[in-house]
């Protein structure tokens, strides 16, 4: 997966990460916005300082945080006892959990893999998650 293997900057994500605190100081929150939208179980697409961040937010809800992808996989395999798992795993997810997309720099080549590979579950870029709101 060669969209995996040359990380983008963080300047790309600045803007989201401007906006999520945005939002926090509003006390508007990802919780809260998946919560109305019936959304249960997720799965994170980055197991990297932003991806971490949105992982924090959702262990304050009844959200469950099912797996992470990350193309460290292999070096990081589990955080705080959630299996961190290459993305071809994708087939394994159910068509109740959610992939919430941090990089922005590969958003859409990420979901048109995952897409290809099980269309049964949905994705939500977190750029988009955080204009949302």
């Amino acid at each position: 997966m060669a969209y995996f293997e040359n990380p983008g900057s963080i300047g790309a994500g600045l803007p989201t990460l401007k906006r999520w605190l945005e939002n926090r100081n509003k006390g508007k929150s990802i919780n809260s916005f998946l919560e109305d939208i019936e959304v249960s179980k997720v799965a994170i697409c980055d197991a990297g300082d932003i991806g971490l961040l949105l992982f924090e937010e959702l262990e304050m809800s009844d959200i469950e945080v099912v797996a992470f992808y990350d193309r460290n996989w292999e070096a990081l395999r589990f955080i705080k006892n959630v299996p961190v798992l290459s993305l071809d795993r994708v087939t394994d997810l159910m068509e109740d959990t959610l992939i919430l997309i941090c990089p922005p720099e590969s958003y859409d080549d990420i979901r048109k893999y995952i897409n290809e590979r099980n269309d049964r579950i949905g994705t939500l870029y977190l750029k988009d998650l955080v204009y949302e709101i």
